[in-house]
Protein backbone atom coordinates (compact mmCIF):
# COMPACT_ATOMS: atom_id res chain seq x y z
CA UNK A 1 0.00 0.00 0.00
CA UNK A 2 0.89 3.53 -1.01
CA UNK A 3 2.46 6.05 1.68
CA UNK A 4 -0.86 7.82 1.23
CA UNK A 5 -3.09 5.45 1.31
CA UNK A 6 -1.62 3.82 4.92
CA UNK A 7 -1.51 7.92 6.14
CA UNK A 8 -5.54 7.86 5.50
CA UNK A 9 -6.10 4.40 6.75
CA UNK A 10 -6.38 5.05 10.30
CA UNK A 11 -8.81 8.30 9.86
CA UNK A 12 -10.83 6.22 7.39
CA UNK A 13 -11.35 3.57 9.88
CA UNK A 14 -12.26 6.01 12.87
CA UNK A 15 -14.13 7.95 10.46
CA UNK A 16 -16.34 4.28 9.77
CA UNK A 17 -16.77 3.57 13.17
CA UNK A 18 -18.16 6.69 14.00
CA UNK A 19 -20.52 6.63 11.02
CA UNK A 20 -21.49 2.90 12.48
CA UNK A 21 -22.28 4.13 15.75
CA UNK A 22 -24.23 6.73 14.34
CA UNK A 23 -26.22 3.99 12.03
CA UNK A 24 -26.65 2.21 15.33
CA UNK A 25 -28.21 5.25 17.46
CA UNK A 26 -30.05 6.44 14.63
CA UNK A 27 -31.84 2.54 14.53
CA UNK A 28 -32.40 2.54 18.38
CA UNK A 29 -33.68 5.89 18.37
CA UNK A 30 -36.56 5.32 15.41
CA UNK A 31 -37.57 2.25 17.72
CA UNK A 32 -37.58 4.93 20.69
CA UNK A 33 -39.87 6.89 18.99
CA UNK A 34 -42.05 4.07 17.73
CA UNK A 35 -42.30 3.12 21.62
CA UNK A 36 -43.19 6.56 22.77
CA UNK A 37 -46.16 7.05 20.34
CA UNK A 38 -47.81 3.67 21.23
CA UNK A 39 -47.72 4.83 24.59
CA UNK A 40 -49.21 8.37 23.39
CA UNK A 41 -51.75 6.20 21.56
CA UNK A 42 -52.44 3.94 24.03
CA UNK A 43 -53.04 6.41 27.11
CA UNK A 44 -55.21 9.15 24.78
CA UNK A 45 -57.69 5.87 24.27
CA UNK A 46 -57.62 5.36 27.88
CA UNK A 47 -58.19 1.45 28.15
CA UNK A 48 -58.79 -0.32 31.66
CA UNK A 49 -55.41 -1.45 32.95
CA UNK A 50 -55.75 -4.49 32.02
CA UNK A 51 -57.73 -4.77 28.93
CA UNK A 52 -56.66 -4.33 25.17
CA UNK A 53 -55.37 -1.07 24.01
CA UNK A 54 -58.22 -0.24 21.38
CA UNK A 55 -55.18 1.87 19.75
CA UNK A 56 -51.30 2.13 19.49
CA UNK A 57 -51.14 4.88 17.06
CA UNK A 58 -51.83 8.75 17.46
CA UNK A 59 -53.52 10.39 15.07
CA UNK A 60 -53.87 13.47 13.48
CA UNK A 61 -51.35 16.18 14.03
CA UNK A 62 -49.34 13.84 16.73
CA UNK A 63 -49.04 11.09 14.12
CA UNK A 64 -47.63 13.52 11.67
CA UNK A 65 -44.99 15.04 14.07
CA UNK A 66 -43.75 11.21 15.30
CA UNK A 67 -43.96 10.02 11.28
CA UNK A 68 -41.72 12.82 10.62
CA UNK A 69 -39.22 12.37 13.59
CA UNK A 70 -39.21 8.11 12.80
CA UNK A 71 -38.38 9.95 9.15
CA UNK A 72 -35.56 11.72 9.77
CA UNK A 73 -33.88 9.01 11.86
CA UNK A 74 -34.69 6.18 9.19
CA UNK A 75 -33.17 8.46 6.73
CA UNK A 76 -30.17 9.02 9.22
CA UNK A 77 -29.46 5.32 9.27
CA UNK A 78 -29.67 4.81 5.81
CA UNK A 79 -27.47 8.03 5.07
CA UNK A 80 -24.73 6.81 8.29
CA UNK A 81 -24.85 3.51 6.99
CA UNK A 82 -24.23 4.13 3.34
CA UNK A 83 -21.71 6.19 4.17
CA UNK A 84 -19.97 3.88 6.68
CA UNK A 85 -19.82 0.91 4.51
CA UNK A 86 -17.91 3.17 1.93
CA UNK A 87 -15.86 4.71 4.24
CA UNK A 88 -15.19 0.99 5.77
CA UNK A 89 -14.47 -0.22 2.20
CA UNK A 90 -11.60 2.38 1.46
CA UNK A 91 -10.08 2.25 4.69
CA UNK A 92 -9.44 -1.53 4.26
CA UNK A 93 -8.52 -3.22 7.63
CA UNK A 94 -6.44 -1.12 9.57
CA UNK A 95 -4.75 -2.83 12.67
CA UNK A 96 -7.27 -2.60 15.78
CA UNK A 97 -6.38 -1.51 19.39
CA UNK A 98 -8.03 -3.72 22.00
CA UNK A 99 -10.11 -0.63 23.44
CA UNK A 100 -11.83 -1.00 20.25
CA UNK A 101 -11.82 -4.61 19.94
CA UNK A 102 -13.60 -4.97 23.68
CA UNK A 103 -16.21 -1.74 22.74
CA UNK A 104 -16.65 -3.91 19.51
CA UNK A 105 -17.24 -7.20 20.94
CA UNK A 106 -19.81 -6.02 24.21
CA UNK A 107 -21.96 -3.98 21.20
CA UNK A 108 -22.31 -7.08 19.18
CA UNK A 109 -23.06 -8.60 22.18
CA UNK A 110 -25.73 -6.40 22.86
CA UNK A 111 -27.12 -5.78 19.56
CA UNK A 112 -25.26 -8.07 16.96
CA UNK A 113 -28.51 -9.66 15.00
CA UNK A 114 -29.53 -5.56 14.50
CA UNK A 115 -26.03 -4.54 13.14
CA UNK A 116 -26.19 -7.93 10.98
CA UNK A 117 -29.85 -6.62 9.97
CA UNK A 118 -29.50 -3.49 8.83
CA UNK A 119 -25.56 -4.32 7.36
CA UNK A 120 -24.03 -2.17 9.57
CA UNK A 121 -19.81 -2.88 9.65
CA UNK A 122 -19.41 -2.93 12.91
CA UNK A 123 -21.29 -6.04 12.87
CA UNK A 124 -18.17 -8.53 13.58
CA UNK A 125 -17.55 -11.39 11.28
CA UNK A 126 -16.60 -14.78 12.22
CA UNK A 127 -12.73 -15.02 12.03
CA UNK A 128 -9.48 -17.28 13.43
CA UNK A 129 -7.23 -14.91 14.78
CA UNK A 130 -4.04 -14.69 16.90
CA UNK A 131 -2.63 -18.07 15.60
CA UNK A 132 1.21 -18.87 16.89
CA UNK A 133 3.05 -21.77 16.67
CA UNK A 134 2.81 -24.52 13.91
CA UNK A 135 1.90 -28.45 14.57
CA UNK A 136 -0.32 -31.26 14.04
CA UNK A 137 -2.99 -30.21 16.52
CA UNK A 138 -4.68 -27.42 16.09
CA UNK A 139 -6.49 -26.19 19.73
CA UNK A 140 -9.10 -23.32 18.90
CA UNK A 141 -10.00 -21.31 21.79
CA UNK A 142 -13.94 -19.42 21.65
CA UNK A 143 -15.38 -16.64 23.64
CA UNK A 144 -18.58 -16.08 25.25
CA UNK A 145 -21.21 -13.39 25.01
CA UNK A 146 -20.16 -10.02 24.88
CA UNK A 147 -16.37 -11.11 24.13
CA UNK A 148 -13.54 -11.48 22.33
CA UNK A 149 -10.15 -13.39 22.32
CA UNK A 150 -8.73 -10.79 24.68
CA UNK A 151 -10.57 -12.64 27.45
CA UNK A 152 -8.09 -15.47 27.22
CA UNK A 153 -5.24 -12.74 28.11
CA UNK A 154 -5.06 -14.81 31.69
CA UNK A 155 -1.98 -16.11 33.43
CA UNK A 156 -2.99 -19.65 33.70
CA UNK A 157 -4.61 -19.51 29.83
CA UNK A 158 -1.03 -18.46 28.85
CA UNK A 159 0.82 -21.56 30.69
CA UNK A 160 -1.75 -23.88 29.27
CA UNK A 161 -1.47 -22.29 25.86
CA UNK A 162 2.33 -22.73 25.96
CA UNK A 163 2.17 -26.44 27.55
CA UNK A 164 -0.21 -26.85 24.28
CA UNK A 165 2.63 -26.10 21.53
CA UNK A 166 4.93 -28.35 24.00
CA UNK A 167 3.48 -31.08 24.86
CA UNK A 168 0.53 -31.63 21.78
CA UNK A 169 2.60 -30.12 18.95
CA UNK A 170 -0.32 -27.51 18.95
CA UNK A 171 -0.94 -24.81 17.01
CA UNK A 172 -3.38 -22.36 19.25
CA UNK A 173 -6.11 -20.32 17.42
CA UNK A 174 -8.93 -17.84 19.03
CA UNK A 175 -12.32 -17.26 17.31
CA UNK A 176 -13.59 -13.69 17.07
CA UNK A 177 -17.13 -13.55 16.12
CA UNK A 178 -20.40 -11.88 16.11
CA UNK A 179 -21.72 -12.89 19.55
CA UNK A 180 -25.30 -11.10 19.19
CA UNK A 181 -26.16 -13.33 16.35
CA UNK A 182 -28.06 -16.78 16.86
CA UNK A 183 -25.93 -19.69 18.19
CA UNK A 184 -27.53 -21.88 15.78
CA UNK A 185 -26.22 -19.64 12.95
CA UNK A 186 -23.31 -19.16 14.43
CA UNK A 187 -22.78 -23.32 14.88
CA UNK A 188 -23.39 -23.71 11.20
CA UNK A 189 -21.07 -20.22 10.46
CA UNK A 190 -18.21 -21.83 12.63
CA UNK A 191 -19.02 -25.40 10.93
CA UNK A 192 -18.46 -23.84 7.71
CA UNK A 193 -14.96 -22.00 8.85
CA UNK A 194 -13.83 -25.68 9.94
CA UNK A 195 -14.76 -27.18 7.03
CA UNK A 196 -12.88 -24.43 5.06
CA UNK A 197 -10.06 -24.59 6.89
CA UNK A 198 -9.41 -28.20 6.99
CA UNK A 199 -9.84 -28.70 3.51
CA UNK A 200 -7.17 -25.80 3.18
CA UNK A 201 -4.59 -27.44 6.22
CA UNK A 202 -5.55 -30.89 7.43
CA UNK A 203 -4.56 -30.79 11.06
CA UNK A 204 -4.22 -34.46 12.40
CA UNK A 205 -6.35 -33.77 15.75
CA UNK A 206 -9.14 -30.82 16.43
CA UNK A 207 -9.37 -29.70 20.15
CA UNK A 208 -12.24 -27.66 21.06
CA UNK A 209 -12.37 -25.24 23.95
CA UNK A 210 -15.12 -22.69 24.63
CA UNK A 211 -16.25 -20.98 27.54
CA UNK A 212 -20.13 -19.72 28.38
CA UNK A 213 -21.57 -19.47 25.25
CA UNK A 214 -18.65 -20.54 23.30
CA UNK A 215 -18.91 -24.18 24.07
CA UNK A 216 -22.77 -24.07 22.20
CA UNK A 217 -21.67 -22.35 19.60
CA UNK A 218 -19.58 -25.85 19.51
CA UNK A 219 -22.39 -27.87 19.91
CA UNK A 220 -24.15 -26.56 17.43
CA UNK A 221 -21.40 -26.79 14.83
CA UNK A 222 -21.60 -30.36 15.69
CA UNK A 223 -24.75 -30.90 15.06
CA UNK A 224 -24.60 -28.54 11.84
CA UNK A 225 -21.47 -31.27 10.51
CA UNK A 226 -23.26 -33.86 11.41
CA UNK A 227 -26.08 -33.37 9.35
CA UNK A 228 -23.72 -31.87 6.13
CA UNK A 229 -21.06 -34.88 6.60
CA UNK A 230 -18.42 -32.32 7.07
CA UNK A 231 -15.06 -34.00 7.18
CA UNK A 232 -13.34 -31.65 9.87
CA UNK A 233 -15.42 -34.23 12.48
CA UNK A 234 -12.80 -37.01 11.82
CA UNK A 235 -9.99 -34.57 12.72
CA UNK A 236 -11.98 -33.64 16.33
CA UNK A 237 -10.73 -35.24 19.18
CA UNK A 238 -11.52 -33.14 22.38
CA UNK A 239 -14.30 -30.90 23.45
CA UNK A 240 -14.09 -29.01 26.85
CA UNK A 241 -16.61 -26.19 27.99
CA UNK A 242 -16.48 -23.81 30.53
CA UNK A 243 -19.24 -22.41 32.55
CA UNK A 244 -21.47 -23.38 29.04
CA UNK A 245 -25.09 -22.94 29.80
CA UNK A 246 -26.18 -26.10 28.13
CA UNK A 247 -29.45 -26.20 30.15
CA UNK A 248 -30.20 -22.27 29.82
CA UNK A 249 -28.84 -19.38 31.77
CA UNK A 250 -31.82 -18.04 34.33
CA UNK A 251 -30.43 -14.28 33.88
CA UNK A 252 -32.12 -14.39 30.28
CA UNK A 253 -34.81 -16.10 31.55
CA UNK A 254 -35.82 -13.56 34.34
CA UNK A 255 -35.57 -10.85 31.64
CA UNK A 256 -37.94 -12.60 29.35
CA UNK A 257 -40.47 -12.74 32.19
CA UNK A 258 -39.80 -9.49 33.14
CA UNK A 259 -40.68 -8.33 29.36
CA UNK A 260 -43.95 -10.99 30.01
CA UNK A 261 -45.02 -9.25 32.39
CA UNK A 262 -45.01 -5.76 30.76
CA UNK A 263 -47.43 -6.83 28.17
CA UNK A 264 -49.84 -7.21 30.32
CA UNK A 265 -51.49 -4.05 30.70
CA UNK A 266 -51.58 -1.92 27.97
CA UNK A 267 -49.84 1.23 29.05
CA UNK A 268 -46.97 -0.86 29.59
CA UNK A 269 -46.87 -2.84 26.66
CA UNK A 270 -44.89 -0.90 24.34
CA UNK A 271 -42.42 -0.81 26.87
CA UNK A 272 -41.62 -4.66 26.29
CA UNK A 273 -40.36 -3.95 22.91
CA UNK A 274 -37.23 -2.11 24.79
CA UNK A 275 -36.90 -6.13 25.61
CA UNK A 276 -36.97 -7.10 22.43
CA UNK A 277 -34.00 -5.57 21.23
CA UNK A 278 -31.90 -7.72 23.02
CA UNK A 279 -29.72 -9.84 20.76
CA UNK A 280 -30.93 -13.03 19.12
CA UNK A 281 -27.50 -14.81 20.99
CA UNK A 282 -28.75 -13.09 24.69
CA UNK A 283 -32.20 -14.65 23.98
CA UNK A 284 -31.04 -18.11 22.97
CA UNK A 285 -29.31 -18.18 26.49
CA UNK A 286 -32.69 -18.83 27.84
CA UNK A 287 -32.40 -22.16 27.11
CA UNK A 288 -29.04 -22.93 25.52
CA UNK A 289 -30.56 -22.92 22.27
CA UNK A 290 -28.06 -24.91 19.90
CA UNK A 291 -30.61 -25.84 16.79
CA UNK A 292 -32.85 -24.06 15.16
CA UNK A 293 -36.98 -25.32 14.76
CA UNK A 294 -39.41 -25.61 17.62
CA UNK A 295 -37.47 -28.52 19.63
CA UNK A 296 -34.89 -25.80 20.41
CA UNK A 297 -36.25 -25.83 24.24
CA UNK A 298 -35.15 -28.94 24.68
CA UNK A 299 -31.52 -28.88 25.30
CA UNK A 300 -31.11 -32.93 23.75
CA UNK A 301 -28.13 -34.93 23.82
CA UNK A 302 -24.52 -34.02 22.54
CA UNK A 303 -24.07 -35.37 19.10
CA UNK A 304 -21.82 -38.34 18.98
CA UNK A 305 -20.07 -37.18 16.06
CA UNK A 306 -16.76 -38.45 14.55
CA UNK A 307 -16.94 -41.84 16.58
CA UNK A 308 -16.92 -44.44 13.74
CA UNK A 309 -13.39 -43.13 13.03
CA UNK A 310 -11.91 -41.65 16.32
CA UNK A 311 -13.87 -40.92 19.56
CA UNK A 312 -14.22 -37.50 20.81
CA UNK A 313 -13.62 -36.89 24.78
CA UNK A 314 -15.89 -34.31 25.96
CA UNK A 315 -15.19 -32.34 29.65
CA UNK A 316 -17.66 -30.04 31.05
CA UNK A 317 -15.95 -27.39 33.88
CA UNK A 318 -18.61 -25.73 35.84
CA UNK A 319 -17.69 -23.12 38.60
CA UNK A 320 -19.55 -22.33 41.98
CA UNK A 321 -18.67 -19.57 44.10
CA UNK A 322 -19.24 -21.73 47.14
CA UNK A 323 -16.02 -22.05 49.14
CA UNK A 324 -16.01 -26.08 48.54
CA UNK A 325 -16.98 -28.63 45.63
CA UNK A 326 -20.36 -29.19 46.37
CA UNK A 327 -21.94 -32.28 47.44
CA UNK A 328 -24.86 -31.80 45.46
CA UNK A 329 -25.22 -30.11 42.34
CA UNK A 330 -28.97 -29.00 42.19
CA UNK A 331 -28.64 -26.65 45.71
CA UNK A 332 -24.85 -25.45 44.68
CA UNK A 333 -24.35 -21.53 44.06
CA UNK A 334 -23.67 -20.90 40.84
CA UNK A 335 -20.93 -19.04 39.02
CA UNK A 336 -22.53 -15.57 39.31
CA UNK A 337 -24.21 -16.30 35.84
CA UNK A 338 -25.07 -19.57 35.36
CA UNK A 339 -26.02 -23.19 37.71
CA UNK A 340 -23.61 -25.61 38.66
CA UNK A 341 -26.30 -28.64 37.02
CA UNK A 342 -26.53 -26.56 33.44
CA UNK A 343 -22.65 -26.31 32.81
CA UNK A 344 -22.80 -29.30 34.12
CA UNK A 345 -25.47 -30.86 31.34
CA UNK A 346 -27.09 -32.46 34.19
CA UNK A 347 -31.51 -31.84 34.77
CA UNK A 348 -33.87 -33.82 36.62
CA UNK A 349 -35.52 -34.24 33.39
CA UNK A 350 -33.69 -37.34 31.93
CA UNK A 351 -34.81 -36.03 28.56
CA UNK A 352 -32.70 -33.32 28.99
CA UNK A 353 -29.56 -34.54 30.17
CA UNK A 354 -26.11 -33.83 28.15
CA UNK A 355 -24.66 -37.30 28.26
CA UNK A 356 -22.16 -37.47 25.19
CA UNK A 357 -19.74 -40.56 24.63
CA UNK A 358 -16.68 -40.38 26.68
CA UNK A 359 -17.26 -37.32 29.26
CA UNK A 360 -16.39 -35.98 32.42
CA UNK A 361 -17.41 -33.35 34.93
CA UNK A 362 -15.42 -31.40 36.69
CA UNK A 363 -16.61 -28.33 39.59
CA UNK A 364 -14.27 -25.40 40.20
CA UNK A 365 -15.23 -24.10 44.05
CA UNK A 366 -14.24 -20.70 44.72
CA UNK A 367 -14.81 -19.10 41.38
CA UNK A 368 -16.99 -17.32 39.63
CA UNK A 369 -18.32 -17.24 35.53
CA UNK A 370 -15.31 -14.90 34.38
CA UNK A 371 -12.65 -15.67 36.82
CA UNK A 372 -12.93 -19.64 35.41
CA UNK A 373 -11.32 -18.31 32.19
CA UNK A 374 -8.00 -17.95 34.26
CA UNK A 375 -8.37 -20.56 36.56
CA UNK A 376 -5.35 -22.78 37.23
CA UNK A 377 -7.50 -25.77 38.64
CA UNK A 378 -9.49 -25.28 35.29
CA UNK A 379 -6.50 -25.41 33.30
CA UNK A 380 -4.96 -28.44 35.40
CA UNK A 381 -8.17 -30.61 34.76
CA UNK A 382 -7.64 -29.31 30.74
CA UNK A 383 -4.12 -30.71 30.81
CA UNK A 384 -4.99 -34.35 32.56
CA UNK A 385 -7.89 -34.89 30.33
CA UNK A 386 -5.86 -33.97 26.75
CA UNK A 387 -3.17 -35.91 27.94
CA UNK A 388 -4.96 -38.99 29.08
CA UNK A 389 -4.26 -42.49 27.95
CA UNK A 390 -6.61 -42.38 24.95
CA UNK A 391 -6.33 -46.04 24.64
CA UNK A 392 -8.35 -46.91 27.53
Amino acid sequence: MPNSSRDLATPLAVAGRSLSLLQLGATLGAEAVDIVERMHGTIASAPSPLEQAQAERTRGIARFAYSAVRGSFDAATFLSGSAARATTGLSGEPAEGDGWIRVRAIINGAYGSTLASVGNPMAQPMKIVGRRGKGSTLVLFIHGLCMSELGWERGAHQAFADWCQEGLDAEIAYLRYNTGRGIPANGRALALLLEELNAAEAPDRLILIGHSMGGLLVRSAREFAERSQHTWLRRLTDVSMLGTPHLGAPAERIGNWANALLRVSPYTRPLSRLGDLRSEGIQDLRYGRVRSGPEHRAAGPAPRTGSRRRKVGNLFIAATRSTRTPEKNWPAKDDGLVPVASALGLSRDPERIIEPRLVRRHVVAGTDHMQLLGSPEAYAELRGWLSRDRTA
